[in-house]
Order: structure tokens, then C-alpha cells, then sequence
């Protein structure tokens, strides 16, 4: 997989936007993407650890698995 692909810089201004005010420690929320896209976001946006947080134990495991797949 290439991961470069994966980078805030490579997906457009809004995510470096993003990753910006996370960086700064600006609470942050982000609305209308898909659970994909959050599951991107996340690692990509956020250097180090990141909490993603679910309603619930079956979309808290499906989230780190996409995660995975993205960070591998």
C-alpha cells in the first residue's frame, strides 16, 4: 500500500485544516463524513495516539478495523 497516499497534505485543504487544530489542541468535531472518513481522519490527522470514540462495543470494533486497514 502506498502510504504517502494517506497523508493529511496529500487529501486537500480541509484535512490540513483539521490536522492543524488538532495540532494546536483546539477541541475539534467533525460532521457529516462517512464512518470511513473518521476512521481515516483519525490516524492520519492525529500524530501519536488518538481516541476514537464509539456508541457502542460492535462499532468501537469495526472502527479499529478500519483503522487498522488504513495504518496497517
Amino acid at each position: 500500500m502506498n502510504r504517502s497516499f494517506f497523508t493529511y497534505k496529500s487529501l486537500g485543504a480541509d484535512y490540513t485544516v483539521l490536522q492543524n487544530e488538532l495540532r494546536l489542541g483546539t477541541p475539534t468535531a467533525v460532521f457529516g463524513v462517512s464512518a470511513a472518513h473518521k476512521c481515516l481522519i483519525a490516524p492520519v490527522c492525529c500524530a501519536g495516539r488518538s481516541v476514537y470514540i464509539a456508541d457502542s462495543a460492535p462499532a468501537a470494533a469495526k472502527a479499529a478495523e478500519e483503522i487498522r486497514g488504513f495504518t496497517g
